[in-house]
């Protein structure tokens, strides 16, 4: 399986090295969706806004059109993360690309995604300090995706996976999604919830997602399959008190799993059989960028 996986990670003494990781991925984002978009004719990908700076807002504004009709049309889904460093604030949307509002949020050119899952929130951003950053991705066929984390320090709220963009081997149809770490205020728990769009074929109709992970304690285990998605959940301020609907499991590309534990993006996690993993979300989920042994398996 071919994997292209970069540490893109940079320090914070030689210039603000926020921008231009961002101008680097938006580099690579687009040579990767090229090649997507020739591999899918009938799904295109494409970026809106792409991250300039030039406005003060960083970050990036995607449509994704599926291979599926809704409504006498195809089906188009939107994927926001948008950050102003003067402000101090983070948005992150996902939704059908009709709520975009190209004069919301931050105004013109990025606009606002409407949609069920829009979440913004206060960031700070330290000029001077170091920037962990990885981007992998992936053009094997019905396996493609791509994705793009980042942690800024000591910035708890402002780190996290900014883009994930994948075909659900199972539905064979594009997903987007970006992550949220919503923390909590009661000590006994964290909390962290995944902003997610994509097709549920059961229904023949477009979902959001929250998935939402609960930690209390306890040892490091393995790298876990991906469980289902929690599909239209109503958020509370417990877990337990979710109410779920659940339609059917949303599926990653190979390369990707997902460990149910809160830790910092970057941390790298080794598995009995030798493989390697990196997580890529405070959500949990990881890339396995390197294979282990079958037979120690």
């Amino acid at each position: 399986m071919a994997l292209t996986f970069l540490d893109l990670s940079r320090r914070g003494d030689l210039g603000d090295p926020f921008l231009p990781l961002f101008l680097e991925v938006q580099g690579h984002l687009a040579t990767w969706m090229a090649a997507a978009n020739t591999q899918n004719p009938d799904q295109l990908l494409e970026v809106v806004v792409p991250p300039d700076g030039q406005e003060g807002v960083v970050g990036w504004t995607i449509r994704a059109t599926l291979d599926v009709e809704y409504e006498g049309a195809p089906l188009q889904f939107m994927l926001q993360w948008l950050t102003s460093p003067s402000l101090g604030t983070i948005r992150q949307a996902v939704g059908l690309a009709s709520t975009w509002d190209p004069e919301g949020g931050y105004g013109a050119p990025h606009g606002l995604v409407d949609g069920p899952l829009n979440q913004s929130r206060t960031a700070s951003f330290y000029t001077s300090l170091s920037v962990i950053a990885y981007a992998a991705w992936s053009l094997d066929p019905d396996q493609e995706f791509f994705c793009f984390c980042f942690n800024r320090s000591t910035d708890s709220r402002g780190r996290g996976m900014v883009l994930y963009i994948a075909k659900d081997p199972g539905t064979g149809q594009w997903t987007l999604c970006s992550d949220l770490f919503a923390g909590s205020a009661n000590s006994a728990y964290l909390r962290e919830i995944c902003l997610f769009i994509g097709w549920a074929a059961s229904v023949q109709q477009w979902r959001t997602a929250m998935q939402l992970y609960r930690y209390s304690g306890g040892t490091l285990q393995a790298l876990l399959p991906r469980p289902h998605w929690v599909l239209n959940a109503v958020h509370s301020a417990d877990p337990a008190e979710l109410t779920p609907r659940m339609i059917e499991p949303l599926t990653v590309p190979a390369r990707l799993a997902s460990y149910t534990r809160t830790y910092n993006v970057g941390l790298v996690l080794r598995t009995a059989d030798g493989a390697e993993w990196v997580l890529m979300s405070n959500t949990g989920l990881a890339l396995r960028y390197k294979d282990g042994t079958p037979e120690l398996a």
